[in-house]
């Protein structure tokens, strides 16, 4: 009974975000999330086509060059039929929902989970506010979709744990290459699971695992070699995500430390049900480990690991935990029952204090929108207004109107460091104010207007710069002096 009632409020909870996130198909996300850049990207496979030249963002880009398009590859068939990137974009949400379904429920038949089970696993596991946050509000499909391909594969390695291998598992070979393709942290953990794999098994099976991985990345060396020679000059290689597991918000902690703990108390559980089984303890030995790794905070301070940053280890960590608790044996139901509604209830409480509702377009967006057909020339925003729209602008007004940019979306790879210096010194410029220095800046990135926002458009006056259109808090300048 404590399953079927926290199962029925995860599954309200998932249709009520989904019911809420469907005003994409009807009205494009100008709010400051993933969606804008990965709407944008998908869109642009389909008008320049992989790894064609986008001349719509940072002077041009060369599109997919060092990030993942497994997301986009997917997607495009919803768009080609669509012919509508939001409906695409949406119903790819909705078809990654249905293969986790469906991969959860061929995992749980290895299990021997009742569908009872294989319904709260798919519940606890796409339900959760941390899945609701990131991959229906925040728009992170590219996870999404290397989380959809990972338990396909889980359910493989499962199928198999206790089996020997045979030509059936080739089906590893694209799955795993479309994982790699998709969201490199999510296969970096897959490696960590897959490594578990590899110790239980034989030597002439180790040599076909590895050879099926050998192939895996030989068929997306196409990607991989161009990435691997030029991902040193991107932008986004000077970043460190990996800091984030030092964070020590109530939320981090959580994550970070609870997480993992529970991890490692849920499988001593399942390991005492098991005999103390030292296969079973090999076969989970790498992910006990990076939980304990992540519980003291030393996974930035190791080659690979410092790759990774909360949220894909949290779900890793969610998926196993829920495959060892659903496995337990419990003497009494009450606890249990009570346990799992209690993190039910605790967990669509924190999507409603902490995660917003999909945006209504508010006065201050139509503003924007009525600019857009106005900008004759290549454009930067600048300034804050009362909400954060400038990658959703971005992606707007290239789709719709054609507008072009030296700069862009949440989109770090597509530009090297140094650009990024370039721009940041242009913004700087204009922020303080130094009108004749910001002119040369933005000529030099063959920009020459600027969509300002609120308080900006007095400093685009006072600079002296023409008026092109202005409203309440949106107004177009031409930058000429």
């Amino acid at each position: 009974m404590g399953l079927i009632i926290a199962s029925s409020i995860l599954i309200t909870n998932l249709a009520f975000w989904l019911i809420n996130q469907s005003q994409m198909l009807f009205t494009f996300p100008l709010d400051g999330t993933d969606w804008a850049t990965h709407i944008f990207e998908l869109w642009a496979l389909d008008k320049y086509g992989f790894h064609g030249l986008v001349p719509d963002w940072y002077n041009g880009y060369k599109l997919f060059e060092f990030y993942y398009p497994g997301w986009n590859l997917f997607s495009l068939p919803f768009l080609k039929i669509s012919g509508n990137v939001l409906i695409a974009s949406f119903v790819s949400i909705i078809a990654l929902l249905i293969i986790i379904l469906i991969g959860l429920f061929l995992l749980g038949k290895t299990q021997k989970f009742s569908k009872l089970q294989i319904i709260g696993f798919f519940a606890f596991f796409a339900g959760n506010a941390l899945a609701i946050s990131n991959f229906l509000r925040n728009g992170r499909a590219p996870e999404l979709t290397a989380w959809a391909i990972f338990i396909l594969l889980a359910a493989l390695l499962f199928y198999y744990k206790d089996k020997n291998l045979d030509y059936k598992f080739l089906l590893f070979i694209p799955l795993f290459s479309f994982l790699m393709l998709s969201h490199f942290a999510t296969a970096i953990l897959f490696g960590i699971f897959l490594l578990g794999f590899f110790l239980i098994k034989s030597w002439k099976e180790k040599l076909y695992i590895t050879a099926c991985s050998v192939t895996s990345l030989a068929l997306i060396l196409f990607w991989l070699i161009p990435l691997l020679r030029g991902f040193s000059t991107t932008y986004v290689s000077t970043l460190n995500y990996a800091v984030r597991f030092y964070d020590n918000s109530l939320f981090s902690l959580g994550l970070n430390l609870i997480l993992p703990i529970a991890t490692i108390i849920l499988f001593t559980l399942y390991w005492k049900q098991k005999n103390y089984s030292k296969e079973e303890l090999l076969f989970y030995s790498p992910i006990i480990a990076l939980s304990l790794l992540i519980a003291i905070r030393f996974t930035p301070l190791i080659p690979i690991l410092d790759k990774l940053y909360p949220g894909p280890p949290a779900i890793f960590l969610i998926f196993f935990s829920l495959l060892f608790l659903f496995n337990l044996e419990f003497k009494s139901k009450y606890l249990p029952a009570l346990l799992i509604i209690g993190l039910a209830l605790c967990s669509i409480t924190i999507n409603l204090y902490s995660t917003e509702l999909f945006p209504g377009r508010t006065q201050f967006q139509q503003e924007v929108i009525d600019i857009i057909p106005h900008i004759d020339a290549k454009y930067i925003v600048a300034g804050e207004g009362p909400e954060f729209l400038n990658w959703g602008i971005y992606t707007f007004a290239s789709i719709y109107y054609n507008k072009q940019t030296p700069w862009g979306g949440w989109q770090t790879t597509a530009y090297t460091s140094d650009y990024q210096q370039q721009v940041e010194s242009t913004y700087d410029a204009l922020m303080s104010s130094n009108c004749i220095e910001f002119d040369k800046k933005l000529e030099k990135l063959n920009g020459n207007e600027v969509l300002g926002l609120g308080q900006m458009c007095q400093t685009l006056s006072v600079c002296g710069f023409k008026e092109k259109i202005s409203t309440e808090s949106v107004c177009l300048y031409e930058i000429d002096i």
